[in-house]
């Protein structure tokens, strides 16, 4: 039912996925690594949705689910997020959508919970702040009242994958920036990256 492509109903199906969440996690541990994916692939394409009051919906179910599943699982998200969103405007919808799980999870986090998903996080980050959809969004004559758009969460994000991640797991963070400072940057890239940098 979740794959139906209706945005019509699609908000009074959305709650399933919480149902259908719970009771996959009264499974064995073979049967949620199976059987999760699917459930969670189904919420997070909806992301892709022109409707800002429908992403928002399905933003609010994603965090409860997030919340129930707990740090453990948060990288089975990340890996369906990550799939479903992947090109043009869907790159800042990722980065936005994972900031809002993260503040969801924020009480829940113990430090070191995101090591196992900081490569991840960071790779979102990343793309969000210097991808190609970055310099779409830089020119000139582009517009977009998307708010996934207009409210840039990604360093955000970086402050909190950095206060929640050993000492050990930082090289996830730094590797790419190095890889980064051998490219030649613009002066508007090099302001971006400073920023990054002093949200770690």
């Amino acid at each position: 039912m979740l794959t139906t492509r209706d945005e019509n109903t699609v908000l009074f199906r959305a709650p399933l996925s919480e149902a259908l969440t719970s009771l996959i996690m009264c499974c064995t541990e073979e049967q949620i690594t199976a059987e999760l994916p699917g459930v969670l692939t189904s919420i997070c394409h909806i992301l892709r949705a022109k409707s800002e009051e429908l992403r928002d919906a399905i933003r609010k179910h994603l965090c409860r689910i997030a919340v129930f599943l707990g740090p453990d699982y948060f990288k089975f998200i990340l890996k369906e997020l990550k799939g479903a969103l992947q090109r043009g405007t869907q790159i800042h919808i990722l980065s936005f959508t994972v900031h809002t799980l993260l503040l969801a999870l924020e009480d829940h986090l113990k430090h070191g919970d995101l090591g196992d998903v900081a490569d991840m996080l960071i790779e979102i980050i990343m793309n969000d702040v210097f991808g190609e959809a970055s310099k779409e969004k830089e020119a000139e004559g582009y517009s977009n009242k998307m708010k996934e758009i207009k409210h840039n969460k990604s360093y955000d994000t970086g402050e909190l994958v950095a206060g929640n991640i050993f000492l050990k797991d930082f090289g996830h963070l730094m590797t790419p920036v190095k890889y980064l400072l051998h490219e030649r940057l613009s002066l508007k890239t090099q302001r971006r990256l400073d920023e990054l940098l002093r949200r770690y």
